[in-house]
């Protein structure tokens, strides 16, 4: 598998219930389009991000520089979040300022 094949790549949604909102961090495969790793939760923050990124880590066995892509939020920029990514020996990517 070429290093261009090795990557994911995560977001945060929110859906609306008809009282709450939820929120929906997921983590995709981008060589098999497929969902690696998922959370539903009703706050958005940094657990939820971790929480997606451990059940996609647990999903797959990681490739050496595997290649983790995220916009710069702050569940995704900050201390705890990238210290499992650098504990997993999982490279980050940022999206550039808006």
């Amino acid at each position: 598998m070429s290093r261009l094949n090795q990557g994911w790549v995560g977001d945060v949604t929110y859906i609306r219930k008809v009282v709450v909102w939820l929120y929906l961090a997921v983590i995709l495969d981008l060589f098999s389009r497929r969902v690696v790793g998922y959370v539903l939760s009703r706050r958005n923050d940094t657990q939820l991000a971790l929480t997606a990124l451990e059940a996609a880590i647990k999903c797959r066995a990681l490739p050496l520089g595997l290649l983790h892509h995220t916009d710069r939020g702050s569940p995704y920029a900050g201390e705890e979040y990238q210290a499992a990514l650098n504990a997993s020996g999982i490279v980050c990517s940022m999206s550039r300022r808006g």
